[in-house]
């Protein structure tokens, strides 16, 4: 995903784009497609590791200067 992009995936049933923010979706774990008004929700127990990947601090990559 690029840096301008909005994060977000196709809806499934009408397959525009699911806006999301990612902290706001981690927080409810719900999202509402705006075009069809399909609600999406996580499966918790499904994602759990997903979920805590998310929640964690990002990995710095690369040496000091970069």
């Amino acid at each position: 995903m690029k840096v301008n992009e909005v994060p977000g995936f196709p809806c499934p049933q009408c397959g525009k784009l699911v806006h999301i923010d990612f902290a706001e979706f981690l927080r409810t774990g719900e999202a509402t497609c705006s075009y069809c008004l399909l609600r999406l929700s996580i499966d918790r127990k499904a994602s759990d590791a997903f979920v805590e990947t998310m929640r964690s601090p990002p990995i710095m990559r690369g040496g000091k200067g970069r």
